[in-house]
């Protein structure tokens, strides 16, 4: 079941990067002119999109293949990707949008009218790709912990080389009575 959980958390970073995660636009009176990033045009989203995919094939390979051992690095993986994931979209989400001062905005005149008016009608938005891989993130460290948990009671299995058979037992000997004396002449 964790497995599955790790390849939704893997699927919803990859979704995340994709979608929209900044919009920046500017409104005047009656024009309107806007700009949006998706995820994966950014460093950060292409991070995300690389430790979703990673997730997902190594959830996939571990699903399929099913020995303990890889389903131990599985969850390790998840748990490391999903902290990577949320720690970038945490700081992505938590980063106030500051709008610059616009050069001559306190100026009298027309040119101060018209940095204010710009400077009103610019905003810059989150969009919903950093939501959703907050989400992905989430979930891979709940699928990670739950698989750790699972599989800490289990033994597993150490790789060393099968043990080498004894060597060949001696071939049997033939026992001979006690020796007979030789016969004397007669």
């Amino acid at each position: 079941m964790s497995l599955l959980l790790g390849a939704v958390a893997g699927a919803a970073m990859v979704v995340g990067a994709i979608l929209q995660w900044t919009k920046v636009s500017l409104e005047l009176r009656r024009f309107a002119f806007g700009q949006s990033a998706s995820g994966f045009r950014l460093p950060d989203g292409r991070v995300v999109l690389g430790l979703g995919v990673a997730l997902l094939a190594l959830d996939m390979v571990a699903w399929v293949a099913h020995p303990i051992a890889l389903r131990m690095h599985a969850a390790v993986a998840a748990l490391f990707s999903g902290m990577v994931v949320g720690a970038v979209a945490i700081a992505n989400l938590s980063t106030s949008v500051q709008v610059p001062n616009v050069p001559g905005a306190n100026a009298g005149g027309v040119g101060g009218r018209i940095a204010q008016l710009l400077q009103g009608g610019l905003s810059v938005s989150k969009g919903p790709g950093l939501w959703v891989a907050l989400a992905g993130g989430v979930l891979a460290v709940v699928a990670g912990a739950m698989d750790l948990i699972t599989l800490s009671g289990r033994p597993v299995p150490a790789f060393e080389p099968e043990p080498t058979p004894p060597p060949p037992a001696a071939p049997p000997t033939v026992e001979l009575g006690p020796p007979v004396p030789p016969a004397e002449p007669a």
